[in-house]
């Protein structure tokens, strides 16, 4: 077993919620990063107009936004996706 996937939230994921990824190329995944960084800002957003404005909430946004990236480099790496000259 999957010691990453044994915790009880993501072993009730289905078993190929992260595909895409490495199956979406990279002018398809555009889209879906750009409307990450929308749902981050907003959530960002409502947290300070909700008064929690402070570094941990900056942080917390910039790490999840970045969560993404990174999770797509590690994962289209070790499927063999090997272009990321204009990204990084």
């Amino acid at each position: 077993m999957n010691l990453f996937l044994s915790h009880p939230v993501l072993a009730s994921l289905p078993e190929h919620a992260f595909d895409f990824l490495f199956t979406t190329k990279g002018p398809d995944f555009l889209p879906i990063f750009m409307g990450w960084v929308a749902l981050v800002f907003v959530a960002v957003l409502v947290m300070r107009l909700s008064g929690c404005d402070n570094e941990f909430v900056t942080f917390l946004g910039i790490a999840v936004f970045e969560g993404l990236g990174v999770a797509r480099i590690m994962v289209g790496s070790a499927h063999g996706m090997h272009r990321w000259n204009n990204l990084i």
